[in-house]
């Protein structure tokens, strides 16, 4: 006796994938650490502002994305519960 004959057929659901939304967020690339060169405290100072913005720039992103998806999870539970 083959085992695998013996098993109960297992079902497939589909997924309409027409149905499904696509995740319209923001994409950007991801935030990196600029090269820096220090040499005098000018430099240094420069690049501490450089970091910053940088920083302020990455948290914008990311929150963004953030609230992007948590909005697209919303959407999709509440059509789900149509």
């Amino acid at each position: 006796m083959l085992v695998a004959c013996s098993t109960p057929k297992t079902t497939i659901t589909e997924i309409n994938q027409a149905q499904q939304m696509p995740i319209l967020c923001p994409t950007t690339p991801v935030c990196r650490m600029p090269l820096l060169s220090f040499q005098t405290n000018k430099d240094l100072a420069i690049g501490v502002e450089t970091l910053m913005n940088n920083l302020s720039f990455c948290v914008v992103k990311i929150e963004a994305m953030e609230n992007c998806i948590t909005q697209y999870n919303e959407n999709l539970k509440s059509k789900e519960q149509q």
